[in-house]
């Protein structure tokens, strides 16, 4: 059954209908609900059909809002349309009704209805409109007609878009053969705007921002939208406007919006592909119904397999991802984290793997950074804990890895957490972690080392395949105890005979690499030194052959990730890799040069039992066909 029948069943079988659309409605969203409100009571008079959420007093023309304060939504059907996220949907929530459906053009986000209708390729949601009309020979009028076109033509920006194909083209005609309309009478209503939003349009352009990449950007506060007596909305409805300028590739307007008390981000490009910002996890469910509590005092330790879920429970409790489903609490209160700065504001402070400090910066301007002005009082007395041979004024660019993170501990502490979050801490003074317990501060310590977590923590927390395994007191569990319960075995790993060690630092391999081509080199620094988080996956796999055709490379990519045995799409980024799928596909990407020496530093940080061993049976079948393999020891 196509998609557009099942939604036309669904229609059928409820008496009340709401439709919804995203916050900050643009008029695609406004022209495919009031469209589709008009379409089922034209059909269907028998039902009653509610379209709501704010609109601009500039879209007004377009259709009339319901309230629905007297409708039963729980024997109700709602219809989302235009919207990729339940979170910025308009008036609505999907939860409270008894069922609910997508309709949506923009790239997936997340599943919050039970029959979703996503086009990605699609110029937009009146695009879809059309199509469920034509295939369910429903019966239209003209301002069903003008609503859709006005969708349309605003989304494609009259057809000039990239996006805009020929089934946009065939659609628009067979929608005005069923309707004929004098559609050049819609464009001045539509494009008509008073001199405040013309004089706004002018301080953006006058402020805008553009560096050299040709990336521009401007935030516009709140006093900048009251000065101009505009709307938040209203810098949405200009960011095509700057399309055609050759300066530009890349441009961004971020804007206050103090009534829901976020910022409407508002991005486009001519160049890169940029629609994929929003992080997703379309090859495999990470986390599933988790469901742990955590006591004031104590520490716990979190272990598990690579790609088990642990980084993406403590991104979920930072805010960094948010959860396609379930509640955070804290003192029997519950959270909404959206963004780390939630996190942070109830006391949830996470120090990642890699610290995020500024190099450039002095040590005590890295402290400064987040925290209060009567916690700045502090910095000293914390300096002296934890970096009691360095001034505040060094940079942090000279402090040794050890030194870094201590640095990046004492600014989250500086930021007076309740729950502290610790992902895969190079160095731990266990006397120091357990004093900060007294307060009755919550340690949550992601480790691959099955040593720390007993010696540090007071208790272990299980995770296999995104599913707690199981939660027990450090004293009562061994070391071969979780090797059995993770990965059925309790032998140790030992690094191989073939395998040669040799006191050599980074730099001096980069300088062998510049003479000897063959020379291979995964470092210590594998999320930032031999890969990046923004590049996407096919930019990390075509480093050496950025000058091929687009098709080769692709095949090249793809190829890589069979040989690693990594399961993501080409256009996703690389922080959606786990740190045992980054290092296969660094490996992979290494050894596919031809190697005749491959340099690794600290190869097997981070890696579970399992990936160890992978780790060095994938070394040893090169060292067989003649490649010399040399871990790198810092002297």
């Amino acid at each position: 059954m196509k998609i557009s029948k099942e939604i036309l069943k669904q229609i059928k079988k409820y008496d009340n209908i709401v439709i919804a659309r995203h916050i900050g409605a643009d008029p695609d969203a406004l022209g495919s609900q009031f469209a589709l409100k008009e379409i089922i009571e034209i059909n269907f008079p028998d039902k009653q059909v509610y379209a709501v959420g704010a609109v601009s007093s500039r879209f007004r023309f377009m259709g009339k809002l319901d309230k629905i304060d007297f409708v039963d939504i729980s024997n109700s059907l709602l219809i989302v349309l235009d919207t990729p996220d339940a979170k910025r949907i308009d008036g609505a929530n999907p939860q409270d009704y008894a069922c609910s459906i997508k309709i949506d053009h923009h790239p997936f986000v997340e599943k919050f209805a039970p029959l979703e209708y996503i086009e990605e390729d699609a110029s937009s949601t009146s695009q879809l409109i059309i199509k469920i009309i034509l295939e369910n020979k429903l019966k239209i009028n003209s301002k069903i007609t003008e609503n859709l076109y006005i969708g349309i033509v605003s989304d494609t920006d009259r057809f000039l878009h990239d996006y805009t194909n020929k089934e946009t083209i065939d659609l628009t005609n067979k929608l005005l053969e069923l309707y004929n309309i004098d559609f050049t009478k819609l464009y001045e209503p539509l494009y008509s705007r008073p001199l405040s939003e013309v004089r706004f349009e002018g301080y953006i352009y006058e402020n805008l921002i553009v560096n050299e990449n040709k990336v521009a950007y401007i935030k516009i506060t709140d006093d900048i939208i009251k000065k101009y007596g505009v709307d938040a909305s209203s810098s949405g409805n200009m960011i095509n406007d700057l399309k055609y300028v050759n300066e530009i590739l890349v441009w961004a307007f971020f804007t206050e919006d103090v009534k829901t008390g976020i910022v409407r981000a508002n991005i486009r490009s001519r160049g890169p592909e940029i629609k994929d910002i929003c992080v997703k996890y379309s090859y495999k469910t990470v986390l599933t119904n988790v469901t742990l509590d955590f006591e004031p005092g104590k520490i716990y330790s979190l272990l598990g397999e690579n790609g088990a879920g642990k980084s993406t429970l403590a991104h979920v409790l930072c805010g960094d991802i948010l959860p396609t489903d379930g509640s955070i609490y804290l003192n029997q209160k519950k959270l909404k984290i959206i963004k780390p700065k939630d996190a942070i504001k109830n006391g949830i402070v996470c120090v990642h793997q890699r610290p995020l400090l500024a190099p450039s910066l002095s040590i005590k301007d890295n402290l400064r950074i987040g925290i209060s002005h009567k916690m700045t009082k502090l910095i000293p007395e914390n300096k002296k804990k934890w970096l009691p041979w360095r001034k505040l004024s060094e940079k942090v660019q000279n402090l040794s890895e050890q030194e870094a993170f201590n640095s990046s501990l004492s600014g989250a502490l500086l930021k007076d957490p309740c729950v502290l979050i610790l992902d895969e801490p190079p160095f731990l003074d266990t006397k120091k972690i357990r004093e900060l317990t007294k307060t009755g501060l919550i340690i949550i310590i992601i480790t691959h080392s099955f040593k720390e977590a007993i010696e540090k923590s007071d208790e272990v927390i299980l995770l296999k395949d995104g599913s707690e395994l199981e939660k027990t007191a450090s004293s009562k569990i061994t070391e071969e105890d979780i090797k059995q319960k993770l990965f059925g075995l309790t032998k140790t790993v030992i690094m191989p005979d073939f395998i040669e060690e040799k006191n050599i630092t980074e730099g001096e391999v980069l300088k062998t690499r510049q003479t000897q081509k063959k020379t291979g080199y995964i470092p210590s620094d594998r999320s930032f030194r031999a890969s990046n988080p923004n590049l996407t996956v096919f930019q990390l796999c075509t480093v050496y052959h950025t000058n091929e055709k687009q098709t080769d490379l692709e095949s090249y990519a793809n190829n890589l990730l069979k040989k690693a045995d990594v399961n993501i799409k080409l256009h996703e980024k690389a922080l959606c890799l786990s740190g045992g799928m980054l290092q296969r596909l660094i490996l992979e990407r290494e050894l596919a040069e031809n190697p005749e020496e491959l340099y690794l530093f600290n190869p097997t940080h981070g890696l579970d039992v399992e990936a160890t061993e992978r780790l060095y049976s994938r070394l040893e079948g090169l060292a067989k066909k003649g490649t010399k393999i040399i871990i790198g020891k810092t002297v």
